[in-house]
């Protein structure tokens, strides 16, 4: 027992009901104040509302016109961009077609190097054939299996 509860029962009332009603009145008390904090932010920002729009388009309209400046300047610059990298490809044109020529001359000897002569279609061929010997047995296996 705290030393308020003592006072409380004193005065002929319980301390548990005392509590229970300062609880319910705080209750009630949060719930009001909750909810004139909540109209009053409301209210705030619908009063900025206009402000704030005006800021908006001001800014809106910034943009767009720093955006639209120079602009002749800016295709020159872009014109010039694209002419370089045009350049730099077709300068490097030859290179690229002699190395992809030479991998390709690369290539065709590997494969020139095997033995069936056919650049490994007996091989293929073999393995083909070779799966194709399993059928059978792939087949008694499934059977036994969804016995």
């Amino acid at each position: 027992m705290n030393f308020g509860d003592g006072f409380i029962i004193g005065l002929g009332e319980k301390a548990q009901d005392v509590k229970k009603s300062t609880a319910a009145m705080a209750n009630a008390g949060a719930k009001t104040f909750g909810s004139q904090k909540g109209q009053s932010f409301s209210a705030g920002i619908s009063s900025t509302s206009g402000i704030t729009s005006t800021a908006a388009s001001s800014v809106n309209q910034t943009a767009l016109s720093s955006l639209n400046k120079n602009t002749t300047q800016a295709t020159q610059a872009g014109a010039t961009k694209g002419k370089s990298h045009s350049a730099g490809i077709t300068s490097t044109k030859g290179a690229n077609t002699s190395a992809a020529s030479s991998v390709s001359a690369t290539a065709t000897a590997q494969l020139a190097k095997t033995t069936d002569g056919g650049g490994g279609q007996k091989a293929g061929s073999q393995f083909a054939s070779g799966i194709r010997s399993q059928a059978g047995n792939a087949s008694n296996s499934g059977s036994t299996v969804a016995q």
